[in-house]
């Protein structure tokens, strides 16, 4: 009777075959090194390869996200212009807060608020070696599952060179203070196609390399 073990290892050992084509796998047993080809797990093994590149491009999904403008207002005065999405949350979004970090950002002023919310902001403070935040809370109803909201903003003096840019977030239950999601601030794309992650990169290179194998395997046979 195989152990647990070794059963895994055969397992993977057909998987990494099936990924470069070829359903020849060389398994290292009792008996020494040997030869096995199983036809039946050609289908299996397919099913798995399409489950793992699924899992690899929705690995990036998020619940919740936070886009932003930016706007140069004058000298080093800026804005940020917020819209928060519930991807795929399962209630509202009731509150949220944007952290603006300690010698990067100060004079925080609340800038636009939408109807039916209340927003505050907090200065950084050197005293306390503490990040300053902008927070702001839903008064009757929050975001609700896959729906968006704009018209948050925040003027600001940053203190570096360059162009404002990222901040990190959370999206906190008010009840509780419960966070239920973290995450950074994304710049707004204008409708552009993200560009492709490491992982998802990796999953295409797995694809082309396993087809490029099969070919030259057809050729030299």
């Amino acid at each position: 009777m195989k152990s647990r073990y070794h059963v895994t290892a055969i397992t993977y050992c057909y998987l990494i075959g099936f990924i470069l084509g070829d359903k020849r796998v060389v398994m290292h047993g009792k008996d020494g090194i040997k030869i096995a080809e199983f036809k039946w797990f050609e289908e299996w093994a397919m099913r798995l390869y399409f489950i793992i590149l699924l899992s690899i491009f929705t690995y990036h999904s998020e619940a919740a996200s936070v886009t932003y403008q930016v706007d140069h207002i004058a000298g080093n005065q800026w804005k940020y212009n917020y819209s928060i999405a519930n991807d795929v949350l399962p209630g509202d979004i009731g509150e949220f807060t944007v952290f603006f970090a300690l010698g990067s950002y100060e004079n925080l002023i609340v800038g636009n608020t939408p109807v039916g919310w209340d927003s505050l902001v907090a200065a950084p403070d050197s005293a306390l070696s503490a990040d300053g935040f902008y927070d702001a809370l839903a008064l009757v109803s929050g975001i609700s599952p896959n729906t968006t909201l704009s018209g948050f903003s925040v003027i600001f003096d940053y203190l570096l060179l360059g162009s404002p840019g990222q901040q990190h977030f959370e999206i906190i239950n008010p009840i509780t203070f419960d966070i239920l999601y973290s995450g950074n601030t994304e710049l707004a794309s204008n409708g552009t196609v993200p560009e492709p992650g490491d992982i998802s990169l990796f999953a295409i290179g797995l694809w082309l390399l396993r087809r490029n194998y099969s070919r030259k395997h057809k050729n030299d046979n």
